[in-house]
């Protein structure tokens, strides 16, 4: 099942120059099992697929069928290279793939629950709206990352630029980002609605909506949970703690994934 949204990478002039290669698709996928030697292994975990050639009808949440190559990410030979192995076991992927896109056969959805399905839906349907064509493809690709956390592999050295600058961070799916968007909506609805409990009814809702659409990171995660105490304690007129928040919030993603 493919689970990250799909990235076309064209060849640059240099590329194209020095090596000629075609486009490429990138995407991650949940495997169900492995086809090896003419016998079936079921198997768990991410995968990194790489497709070269026509790039075929793939979506986010989309089933396949993949004929190809796989192997680990070996540490780098020089010190200078990037460490893929390293940043692969932070993202939970420590195995690559690469196929032809003939290679490719797309399988019925019908045996995931309709609220994933939906999920999915919400998800591709966010990242084509901000990714649509246009003069510059990169101000897309950065639009969507930072409003639902969809980083492309077109972004990379943007990303580290950034990072040497000191301002990834500040450019990136946080408690920050939340914060003020709910904040925002918050206001929004003070001036219409009648109450503060029905405010609160009103970001919970805005919110759950928003997690659909957006990347599941971890600042985002931690943050709207105290959103969610927020909310809860607004709604039943109790005082808020955001040490009580914060600390929740840390027991909660420990607990999901420690």
């Amino acid at each position: 099942v493919v689970v990250s949204v799909p990235h076309v990478m064209q060849p640059s002039a240099q590329q194209a120059f020095a090596y000629p290669r075609g486009s490429r698709m990138t995407f991650i996928i949940e495997t169900d099992a492995l086809w090896a030697s003419g016998r079936k292994i079921d198997v768990s975990g991410l995968v990194s697929v790489t497709l070269t050639g026509d790039q075929a009808n793939i979506d986010l949440g989309s089933r396949l069928r993949i004929a190809g190559w796989i192997g680990r990410w070996r540490k780098p030979l020089n010190p200078g290279q990037v460490d893929r192995s390293l940043s692969g076991r932070y993202r939970q992927l420590h195995v690559w793939m690469s196929a032809e896109s003939d290679a490719v056969e797309k399988l019925s959805s019908d045996g995931e629950s309709p609220l994933r399905r939906l999920r999915w839906r919400l998800r591709s349907g966010a990242i084509e709206h901000l990714d649509s064509p246009g003069p510059d493809e990169q101000v897309g690709q950065l639009l969507g990352a930072l409003v639902v956390g969809t980083r492309g592999p077109g972004l990379r050295r943007l990303n580290e630029t950034m990072a040497q600058a000191g301002i990834a961070h500040y450019l990136s799916i946080s408690g920050t980002h939340l914060a003020i968007f709910l904040t925002f909506i918050y206001v929004l609805c003070g001036m219409v609605l009648p109450g503060p409990r029905h405010c609160a009814f009103v970001v919970l809702a805005v919110l759950g909506l928003y997690l659909a659409t957006a990347e599941p990171n971890a600042p985002l995660l931690r943050a709207s949970i105290m959103a969610v105490a927020l909310c809860l304690c607004v709604i039943g007129g109790r005082s808020y703690s955001r040490l009580n928040a914060l600390a929740a919030a840390a027991i909660l993603l420990l607990a999901i994934d420690p």
